[in-house]
């Protein structure tokens, strides 16, 4: 996955989506620590906020980054209300983004005819779901 950004003047309803994942992050890590919520939907946060590149990447990563770390157990894992295991993947795979080791997601959009953009919309239209 490499890292492209939207521009500084993107689509309406994608800044929309952007703006929203960054307002509402801290209320869902505050409001469950330890729920698969907080894992899974920064599994598909992370992914997007890195397609829609600096200013917002940068400040998302960060903090979801020191959040995820804290969370970490000495014996290496991360806790849920779904069991380590779920937790544990999902936590690593929101630290390797950055690194540019997943290539999952750009499949995905080849695949089925997306576009890069497609995951940054779909979180406009999930914003009810949080």
């Amino acid at each position: 996955m490499r890292k492209r950004g939207i521009g500084r003047d993107p689509a309406p309803s994608i800044r929309q989506a952007v703006e929203y994942l960054e307002r509402n992050y801290g209320d869902v890590a505050t409001r469950y620590p330890r729920h698969y919520f907080f894992y899974y939907g920064n599994y598909y946060a992370v992914q997007a906020m890195y397609i829609a590149g600096d200013p917002w990447w940068s400040q998302f990563y960060n903090r979801l980054r020191d959040d995820v770390v804290r969370r970490q157990e000495r014996d290496g894992s991360w806790p849920s209300n779904v069991g380590d295991a779920y937790s544990t993947a999902v936590s690593t795979i929101i630290l390797e983004v950055p690194n540019e080791l997943r290539q999952v997601l750009a499949e995905q959009w080849r695949d089925n005819g997306l576009t890069e953009h497609a995951s940054v919309v779909a979180f406009a239209l999930l914003k009810e779901e949080l």
